[in-house]
């Protein structure tokens, strides 16, 4: 996670991508068959909500 943002990069630190928002402090989990990442984001109100983003695997 950098900056509020869940980001993924190959091994050598090139090709990153942004996932999703999410909030610094709390766990991202990959769902158990591989499809859906989890992650704690906050709306402009202050309320922590999960949410969810659908991996698409080709």
């Amino acid at each position: 996670m950098y900056d509020g943002r869940l980001s993924i990069r190959e091994f050598d630190g090139t090709n990153g991508n942004v996932i999703m928002p999410a909030v610094q402090g709390f766990d991202a989990t990959l769902s158990q068959n591989g499809r859906y990442i989890y992650a704690m984001t906050q709306s402009e109100t202050g309320a922590y909500q999960l949410e969810r983003v659908t991996l698409l695997l080709q």
